[in-house]
C-alpha cells in the first residue's frame, strides 16, 4: 500500500473512533429505578386517623392545588428497627398488616414502602 493511500484510509477512519463508545454509565445510586432496600424488624405499629376536614390537611392540599377528598383509607405509623440499630417510622395503608417482631422489608424508591420478608 502506497503511504498517500494509507494515509488518505486512516483520516476517513479517524473520526469513526469517535462513535465506538464505552460502556453506559452506571445508574445514580439513588435512582428510583433501582431504589435501596433495608431489611428490618416491626418495633411497633399505631394507628393514624387523619380526617378530611383536618385544617393542616386542608392547607396542604389547598397549597398543592388540590381537592380535599371524601374520605381517606385508614393508614397506620410502622415504627422499624434496622440492622444498625437506628429506627424508622413509616407511614402507609393499613394493608398488609403487621404485627411487632415481624421481620420487613423497606423498600426506598420513588416512595418508601414496607413488605413482609
Amino acid at each position: 500500500m502506497r503511504p498517500c493511500s494509507a494515509l488518505a484510509v486512516l483520516s476517513l477512519l479517524a473520526p469513526l473512533a469517535g462513535c465506538a463508545g464505552g460502556p453506559p454509565p452506571a445508574p445514580a445510586q439513588n435512582s428510583a429505578l433501582i431504589g435501596r432496600y433495608t431489611p428490618g424488624i416491626v418495633l411497633a405499629i399505631r394507628p393514624v386517623s387523619v380526617t378530611p376536614a383536618n385544617p393542616a390537611l386542608l392547607a396542604v392540599l389547598t397549597a398543592l392545588g388540590e381537592p380535599a377528598p371524601a374520605s381517606i383509607p385508614p393508614a397506620q405509623e410502622i415504627l422499624i428497627r434496622r440492622p444498625d440499630n437506628s429506627t424508622a417510622a413509616i407511614i402507609q395503608p393499613a394493608t398488609p398488616a403487621f404485627i411487632a417482631g415481624q421481620p420487613v422489608a423497606i423498600v426506598e424508591a420513588a416512595s418508601t414502602v414496607l413488605r413482609p420478608q
